[in-house]
């Protein structure tokens, strides 16, 4: 989800949509509304709304069918942006594109619903007639080559006052931030002092804006962190960064979004990639609103092969978690959590990683002070953002551009220097568009299996050394192949999946990778994420996808809904717990789900 909005004159009027812009999303399908305060809801589809992230919702405040919306997702790698500012007079049933341009935030003058901002891919763009005409409105007073965000907000106590919020890159290309007041109806925008040691850096992913509701004169602006100003009579500005402190209250980084309780402004809510929080007290405070908010991203998990109540798995910003059946998910490593791992020869022994490429090891079971870091190296390999990583049979597998390969028997030795990680690199276009990896699966001590974006699995032989990356086939060109799965009880079956739509999901080999057969069958045109089969039997194969989990007990001639009172969520791995025949679900943004089979 992207953004949510009530319509101030009718509550009960509630607009969602779907697909999430800040990270970039194009799992738009259109816009949800409700006409009873949430209990129930009907989706409004749309092509405009298909297939785009929503950045933000803004209801006319004198009319609950008035609706805009701001849309738009970027093509990284053509750097192109695409969206709309959509405008709805019937509360949804049809839209109009009033811009077509990735647009981020809409304010809408709380007593003069004709005056409308809207920030934009292109800059700030105002109506004067309710959304049906627009004009640019200049407010930086230089050569603007590009922008990476903006926020505009009216000051709802005084909303002649207006703000303004950007990231963008100057006429020499230097990457800059501002922010701007209008301090009356029709004027032009002035620019302010900017917070000290404002984080520019992750503009495009968290920026946000907001007015305290009762005083002209104090803002709010959210990055990396959160920072108050608070504007004197001398027009001066006093910033105070009030999430991140040396002593007293902190705030998890990465900011979204900022609102205020209707009863008292001072009662501030802050939205993060950390959850939600609030103050009392102008962000003097702060409480943690997350306990039984099951909203957590696990990106990978990995579990205990004899002890079915060991967990861990990485995290999105929210570092690496471990459960040992307690109930309680304790933190174990800081920062973005990635993939992770268990000898299962020696289960006290266990990987994690971060982002990018790199490891660390804990002989304990994962406690907190055990990790030691173990490379590979200090050699920039290009990967995924999270490289996947994979442990069995005494090896441990990490890979980008370059497979690294060591056996865990020598992790001791790597850390202190005494020997490098084994590479092998993976085959590369003539284009400059990497190939990396995207899957593995650790066939035995002799023999490994990597997956690409493109489409390509690929065979990594032990012959008195790891080599050379040999192509095995490409059961589905210029797709991603999202997961491998290798069927120890039948000789020569594997099992891959792809998380590229409009094709084939799941393909599989029962002669070792020479032929392949397409076995999607009756899958929903999603993306399939993770594939795991059931030990016992073959025939029984499970898979998860961006909307729950599939089933097949006729080795994938049909699949049914498994999903079994999971939430509507993305998959992103599974794992079959053999001994307890026990199937988990790590979901993006709602924890970790598991069901006795």
């Amino acid at each position: 989800m992207g953004a949510i909005a009530f319509a101030p004159s009718d509550p009960r009027r509630v607009y969602a949509g779907t697909g999430e812009g800040d990270s970039n999303s194009r799992l738009g399908v259109g816009l949800l509304r409700s006409l009873d305060g949430g209990t129930t809801w009907r989706l409004l589809r749309s092509t405009f709304l298909s297939g785009f992230g929503v950045f933000d919702i803004a209801v006319d405040p004198n009319d609950p069918l008035h609706v805009f919306v701001a849309t738009g997702v970027i093509d990284y790698d053509t750097f192109t942006a695409f969206g709309h500012l959509l405008e709805s007079t019937n509360g949804g049933e049809k839209w109009e594109a009033r811009r077509n341009e990735l647009t981020w935030d809409i304010s809408i003058n709380p007593t003069d619903p004709m005056e409308v901002f809207a920030a934009s891919y292109d800059g700030l763009f105002k109506s004067s007639n309710g959304g049906t005409s627009w004009q640019p409105e200049p407010f930086v007073q230089r050569q603007v080559n590009a922008f990476e965000r903006i926020e505009v907000c009216h000051a709802p106590s005084n909303p002649n006052i207006v703000y303004v919020f950007a990231a963008y890159y100057d006429g020499s290309w230097r990457y800059r931030g501002g922010v701007w007041r209008r301090s009356k109806a029709r004027g032009a925008f002035v620019r302010q002092a900017l917070p000290p040691k404002l984080e520019l850096k992750q503009a495009s992913y968290d920026w946000c804006a907001a007015v305290d509701p009762s005083d002209e004169n104090v803002l709010y602006v959210g990055a990396i962190h959160v920072h108050k100003g608070v504007r004197s009579s001398n027009t001066q500005w006093e910033w105070e960064n009030i999430s991140s402190r040396d002593s007293g209250d902190s705030i998890h980084p990465d900011q979204h979004h900022i609102t205020f309780s209707p009863a008292d402004s001072k009662t501030v809510y802050i939205a993060n990639d950390g959850g939600l929080y609030r103050s009392p007290n102008g962000g003097t405070q702060w409480t943690s609103l997350n306990e039984g908010l099951a909203i957590t991203e696990f990106e990978y998990i990995a579990q205990h092969p004899d002890n079915l109540t060991w967990i861990i798995g990485g995290t999105q910003d929210n570092g690496t978690l471990r459960l040992k059946g307690n109930g309680v998910w304790e933190t174990i490593a800081d920062g973005d959590g990635g993939d992770c791992g268990v000898n299962e020869l020696v289960p006290n022994v266990c990987f994690h990683s971060y982002y990018d490429m790199g490891l660390e090891v804990s002989e304990s079971s994962g406690d907190r002070t055990s990790w030691d870091w173990v490379g590979p190296g200090s050699v920039e390999i290009p990967s995924l953002f999270y490289p996947p990583l994979e442990s069995r049979h005494g090896i441990v597998v990490q890979g980008g551009a370059i497979v690294v390969i060591a056996q865990m028997n020598q992790l001791s030795a790597i850390e202190s220097g005494r020997i490098l990680w084994p590479t092998v690199h993976l085959p590369q276009p003539d284009y400059p568009i990497l190939q990396y990896c995207t899957a593995i699966w650790i066939r035995n001590e002799q023999e490994i299996l990597v997956g690409t974006q493109f489409g390509n699995i690929y065979r990594i032989v032990n012959e008195f050394g790891w080599r050379e990356a040999k192509l095995v086939a490409t059961p589905r060109k210029d797709a991603y192949v999202s997961d491998i799965y290798v069927d120890a009880n039948q000789p020569g079956w594997i099992w891959v999946t792809y998380s590229t739509i409009n094709a084939g999901h799941v393909f599989l080999s029962k002669d070792n990778g020479a032929r392949w057969a397409n076995k999607s069958a009756d899958l929903p045109n999603i993306p399939v994420n993770a594939i795991v089969a059931d030990v016992q039997d073959h025939r029984i194969v499970y898979v998860g996808t961006d909307n729950g989990v599939y089933r097949t007990i006729d080795s994938a001639i049909t699949w049914n809904d498994f999903s079994n009172g999971l939430p509507y969520a993305i998959i992103g791995d599974l794992l079959f717990h053999e001994k307890h025949r026990v199937l988990r679900a790590a979901t993006r943004s709602r924890g970790i789900w598991e069901v006795t089979v």
